[in-house]
């Protein structure tokens, strides 16, 4: 026997009906289940509510204001963070390619061609990962949607500087 009915009509607040109260009245006599559902409803509500301390309102709102200030602080110490990493990674990049055009413009040519190639080949990667990681942190980071998205790039300027250095061992790998 279904006992949802029973127990949607002992929960709910609205008064039954003569036929409702009869079935229910009916059903507890034979049902240990809901009538223990109905015990406990009954303490639920003969209960007293406690009154908080005095000054609860304060000390919650006090503590809130802290918690909420501490988050926003890790929160802008992990963007200059990945900041940071983005700028400085950036730097480093523009330094290798500008060493190369200095050094021979054709190999700093052939090397900027090779890393565009590169760069598609990782954008083409990432548009078949992007939707899982996307969903994944949806999933699990729907509060920190800012952080997914930095964690995101810079998980690929991490892949695009691993592409860079096999770049570069083969092309040494070349000139010898």
């Amino acid at each position: 026997m279904s006992h949802e009915i029973f127990e949607n009509w002992l929960l709910e607040s609205r008064p039954l009906s003569d036929e409702e109260h009869h079935r229910l009245h009916t059903h507890l006599q034979e049902c240990a289940q809901c009538r223990a559902l109905a015990k406990v409803n009954r303490l639920l509500h003969s209960a007293t509510l406690a009154a908080p301390r005095p000054g609860f309102d304060q000390r919650f709102a006090r503590r809130l204001a802290a918690y909420r200030q501490r988050e926003q602080r890790q929160r802008y110490g992990g963007y200059l963070i990945l900041t940071l990493a983005g700028t400085g990674t950036l730097a480093w990049m523009l330094a290798l390619y500008v060493g190369r055009f200095l050094g021979s413009p054709a190999t700093g040519l052939a090397s900027l061609i090779l890393s565009v190639f590169s760069l598609l080949n990782l954008l083409d990667f990432l548009s078949h990962l992007g939707p899982i990681l996307f969903r994944l942190a949806f999933a699990l980071l729907p509060a920190s949607l800012p952080s997914a998205v930095g964690m995101a790039l810079g998980g690929a300027i991490l892949i695009g500087l691993l592409e860079l250095k096999h770049f570069v061992r083969q092309r040494k790998e070349l000139k010898t």
